[in-house]
């Protein structure tokens, strides 16, 4: 919400900080840093590859640091931490995609948004709906253009405020010119007449048909042999269906699982053990390392239970522990080291809002002054008391913005309230409920927690319950092992496999996007792309031992597919049965098509050929599939779209050489409401959806090749 990072930034800012803030940028964002810049390797710099070249560090710094700073206007206290800096470079690379892709098609067709515009989209007679349903500019849940006002006067006479506002503007500014964009070409996609009558033909249209089909299954596979002429010959026909638009990876690997033992788990609670005694032992809490001071509202969602539960309510000094969490699989030692008192306690309420006149959230009650409001509000306190469920109720009838999560406004400081709701969250217990009154109506109050004065600091032990050396020793002889048995033969890894008794998995369609391999995920996953993807890698290669804390890895390489169209040697197992059936098919179309000359019925031609003719009825192309049949788009296009009472030509389907013979079929007449329909009433049509598909059409126009699996900063 702009307005609390407003309220929390700016004002406590001086120019050191700020100067330090500079420092800091500088030395990420260049030379040898956290973020993983600033190698003379050309190619360690490629973040990703494309049809126009490629993308670097260079690309996305810039984005970065932006970003960067923003957080820093936002919040001096910003700390980049290891998964912030992630986050912060995963919001960059889509912004790098958008710059490189939407935006330049963007600037291409000269739309913009000016200043005057973006004022309008502010403060004018009709606001963005972004800006209207963000909270920072609301009162009560409700837009206050004042709100917008009173930050556009903040931002023109003080720095901090204006750096934050113009961040704020540019990403409107962003968004609405994409949304303009993609109007503009949602306005240019027109189905002509001839489109929807077809459309709706084929919708709606039915037929009935003889079919007389020959299984491919009746040909022997003995009676076929395949040349690489004919593979060749297939592929060409069908490249653009085995087009790769980036580098993809097959393989076949084995595993084996570390599994700590029952000693292992036993050490790691010794260890948990003797930390938690020598602690005990110490005359003065030893703080070096100590988190805090927070509150239980500073603890972050995945911060374990046990430190609101047992830490806070804990003497001070005391050991907490040792706790086992099966979850994690490690053992948590905790102790309190320092504790201090707020003197306003942050509180955890929720409440349902009935404003003194106005419309409810449920648009049916209507309440026409306050004497009805308190009323109202007095009724909904009782139904509380009465065991009536507070949250349905304030989604159901609550005016502020809080009622979409039952009431609830979340930890905050008790100040920040008026002072009558103030009052009663400062001193109310958990789980009473209370009636106030207040400038903005009547609020019906449930306390989720109890006022929250207490701040501490705590230590916190951690000890995973990881293999010892021996349990390792044992897994790593096995791969071992199994890899002395590799020879230069490509079949040696199944024979090895076999003769150990081991099961060997299989993944296909690796790319250098994906980040979970062979199970594992993270850095392990990357030492993988690593291997897999070096430009020297080919078909049947084998991996030494990938030796990582929880698993060992060796991999063979099944299939290499580069960029581009693919080759028979990539394809050859999966263009075999394919292949296999279009020569099965040619021999049945030869005796089909001799058959055909002479026949005139589809009767006729079942008995040249020794098939039977099978009746179809209420067949719809809508459908896609035939009872009789199954999946066969040719032979039902052959239903609708062959002369009627005529023999068609004998049709390749996916199991079946088919001959079709339709008997009837509905005329193209489409009802007057179809021929007039609007073209935007189509969903797919829709500007969001408009701006979502041109993307994922550039993407692959542009075949970007994401590698940033080489940079720790993803």
């Amino acid at each position: 919400m702009i307005i609390q990072k407003l309220r929390n930034s700016g004002m406590v800012v001086t120019v050191i900080i700020a100067a330090l803030v500079l420092f800091v940028l500088g030395d990420i964002l260049s030379g040898k840093n956290s973020l993983g810049f600033g190698s003379d390797d050309n190619d360690a710099n490629v973040i990703a590859e494309t049809a126009e070249g490629p993308w670097t560090v260079e690309d996305i710094g810039p984005i970065a640091e932006r970003l960067y700073r923003n957080q820093l206007n936002q919040d001096p206290n910003y700390q980049l931490d290891e998964e912030k800096r992630k986050q912060l470079f995963s919001q960059a690379w889509e912004d790098l995609m958008n710059e490189k892709l939407i935006r330049s098609e963007i600037a291409k067709s000269g739309i913009e948004v000016t200043d005057e515009d973006l004022k309008e989209l502010l403060m004018g007679l009709n606001p963005m709906e972004s800006v209207k349903g963000d909270p920072s500019f609301q009162t009560d849940g409700q837009f206050d253009p004042m709100k917008v006002k009173m930050i556009y006067r903040q931002a023109k006479s003080n720095s901090q405020t204006k750096g934050l506002f113009v961040s704020y503007l540019e990403n409107i500014r962003k968004a609405e010119c994409e949304m303009r964009y993609a109007k503009f070409v949602s306005k240019t996609l027109y189905n002509t007449q001839a489109e929807t009558r077809f459309n709706d033909f084929v919708a709606t249209a039915s037929a009935e048909a003889k079919v007389v089909a020959l299984n491919f299954a009746d040909v022997a596979d003995k009676d076929v042999q395949l040349t690489d002429a004919d593979f060749e010959a297939y592929l060409d026909e069908h490249k653009e269906f085995y087009r790769n638009e980036k580098e993809m990876r097959s393989v076949k690997y084995i595993r084996w699982n570390i599994v700590p033992s029952a000693e292992d788990s036993s050490y790691a609670l010794e260890q948990a053990n003797k930390t938690a005694a020598s602690m005990k032992r110490q005359s003065k809490p030893d703080t070096l390392g100590a988190i805090g001071f927070l509150s239980k509202s500073d603890l972050p969602e995945e911060a374990p239970a046990e430190i609101a539960s047992m830490v806070f309510p804990s003497q001070l000094g005391e050991v907490v522990g040792p706790i086992y969490k099966a979850e994690d699989g490690k053992y948590f030692v905790y102790q309190k080291v320092a504790e201090n008192r707020d003197t306003v306690p942050r509180v955890r309420a929720s409440h349902i809002l009935i404003p003194s006149s106005g419309k409810l959230a449920d648009d049916s009650t209507v309440i026409a002054d306050s004497v009805q409001a308190m009323a109202f509000a007095e009724g909904l306190y009782r139904r509380v008391m009465g065991g009536a469920d507070f949250a349905e109720l304030a989604k159901k009838y609550s005016v502020d913005g809080s009622s979409s999560k039952g009431g609830d406004l979340g930890w905050s400081l008790a100040s920040n309230y008026v002072p009558e709701f103030a009052k009663f969250c400062s001193t109310a217990q958990q789980g009473q409920v209370g009636l106030v009154k207040t400038q903005f109506g009547y609020h019906v109050i449930k306390m989720m927690e109890a006022p929250d004065y207490m701040r501490i600091k705590f230590t916190q032990n951690v000890f995973e319950i990881a293999a010892g050396a021996e349990t390792v020793g044992v897994v790593d002889e096995e791969s071992r092992a199994f890899r002395n048995k590799i020879t230069d033969d490509p079949a040696s890894f199944e024979k090895a496999h076999e003769a150990m008794k081991l099961i060997p998995r299989i993944q296909d369609n690796i790319a250098t996007e994906t980040r979970e391999i062979c199970g594992l995920q993270g850095a392990d996953a990357k030492s993988l792309l690593f291997w897999l993807f070096d430009k020297e890698r080919q078909k049947n290669d084998i991996s030494d031992v990938f030796a990582f804390a929880g698993q060992h890895v060796i991999i063979k390489v099944e299939q290499v597919r580069h960029r581009g169209y693919a080759t028979v040697d990539e394809l050859r197992e999966t263009l075999e049965p394919l292949v296999r059936n279009h020569k099965k098919y040619e021999i049945l179309a030869a005796k089909m098509e001799k058959a055909r000359a002479s026949a005139k019925t589809a009767e006729e031609l079942a008995k040249a050929v020794g098939g039977k003719v099978e009746v179809v009825t209420n067949l719809h192309m809508g459908q896609g599939f035939i009872p009789q049949y199954g999946s066969e788009a040719a032979i039902m296009g052959a239903c609708f779209g062959a002369n009627l009472n005529q023999l068609s030509n004998v049709i390749e389907g996916n199991n079946y050489a088919a001959v079709v013979f339709p008997t009837k079929r509905d005329e193209m007449d489409p009802k007057k409401e179809v021929m007039s329909m609007n073209r935007n009433d189509d969903f797919m049509s829709q500007p969001q959806m408009i701006l979502s598909s041109l993307k994922r059409v550039l993407v692959r126009e542009a075949e970007v090749q994401d590698l940033r699996y080489k940079f720790d900063w993803n």
